[in-house]
C-alpha cells in the first residue's frame, strides 16, 4: 500500500493568468489569491447572442478565429457548455473546417479534434483556451458554481459566448473585473 500523507490545501491560484483567476473569483464574488509570477493575460472575451441560432454561429466564428487565425490547435480547446453536446447548440455540428468536434477526453488528448464538454465533466482538467457556450440562465444542471468551475479550466484565454440575462449579469461582472486587473 502506498502512504499518502493528510490533503494539502491549495491556497494560490497557479493555473490561470491574472486576469482569467480575477474574472473566474467574482463570478462567485471571492477574493482571488494568485500566484504573484502568473501572466497578466488577456481580458475575459465576450460575446452576446440574441438567439439560439446566433449562439451558434458565434460559436463556429469563434472557434474557426481560434484554429485559423490565431494558430491554436484542436487540443488547446475545450468548449464547455451546461448540456452535453447532444443537447445544446452544436448537437448538429460534427466539424468545424473540417476540425472536428469531440465530446471524449481521451480523443480530444489524442488530437483528435476540439473538445465540447460540460462543467461538470471538465472539472480538474484544464485547456490553454476555454469557450464557454449556450449560457442562458441557471438552474438545478448548472449553477454558478459550475460557471466558476468552467472559467477556472482556462489557463491562458477564456471566452464566454452569452444570451441569457442571469448569465450577462454575471459574465459583464467577471469581464470588468478581468478588466481592471494589472
Amino acid at each position: 500500500d502506498i502512504e499518502f500523507g493528510p490533503p494539502f490545501k491549495l491556497t494560490i491560484n497557479c493555473r490561470n493568468t491574472q486576469r482569467i483567476a480575477t474574472a473566474s473569483a467574482s463570478v462567485l464574488s471571492l477574493t482571488p489569491h494568485i500566484f504573484k509570477r502568473a501572466p497578466v493575460g488577456g481580458a475575459l472575451r465576450v460575446l452576446r447572442a440574441g438567439s439560439d441560432r446566433q449562439q451558434k454561429g458565434l460559436v463556429l466564428q469563434e472557434l474557426r478565429s481560434l484554429l485559423q487565425r490565431e494558430g491554436v490547435t484542436p487540443r488547446q480547446i475545450a468548449v464547455i457548455g451546461p448540456a452535453a453536446k447532444d443537447k445544446s447548440s452544436l448537437a448538429d455540428v460534427n466539424d468545424v473546417d473540417g476540425v472536428p468536434l469531440v465530446t471524449s477526453t481521451l480523443a480530444w488528448r489524442a488530437g483528435g479534434g476540439v473538445l465540447v464538454t460540460t462543467a461538470r465533466s471538465f472539472k480538474g482538467l484544464e485547456a490553454e483556451v476555454v469557450l464557454l457556450y449556450d449560457l442562458g440562465g441557471f438552474g438545478p444542471l448548472f449553477k454558478r458554481e459550475d460557471l466558476y468551475v468552467s472559467c477556472t479550466r482556462a489557463k491562458v484565454l477564456l471566452v464566454a459566448i452569452v444570451h441569457g440575462e442571469q448569465c450577462k449579469e454575471v459574465i459583464a461582472v467577471a469581464q470588468a473585473a478581468s478588466e481592471a486587473e494589472r
